[in-house]
């Protein structure tokens, strides 16, 4: 994660680490251990588009992965428009 950002997401493996996490009276030092890298082979990358950083945009289509034409030509289609459901 390194190269992409400064920072880790958490790992939850089971509903019992998710429990815990969320529990806002749970004890620190046991939610400590959980802060551990994943594995290297655990996260994949993949390019997306810009769309995706603005919380306006709210279409399923910026969930998957940015086709290489349109990640070497810069954007543009209507899957990439920006529109959110609403059309705008």
């Amino acid at each position: 994660m390194r190269p992409i950002h400064d920072r880790m997401p958490v790992i939850l493996w089971d509903k019992e680490g998710l429990a815990a996490w969320l529990d806002p009276d749970q004890n620190a030092a046991r939610l400590k251990p959980m802060l551990a890298p994943a594995p290297d082979d655990y996260l994949v990358t993949q390019p997306v588009s810009p769309l995706l950083s603005n919380v306006a945009n709210e279409s399923a289509d910026l969930l998957g992965a940015l086709p290489a034409d349109v990640l070497f030509r810069g954007t543009s289609s209507n899957t990439l428009s920006g529109k959110g459901r609403n059309g705008t």
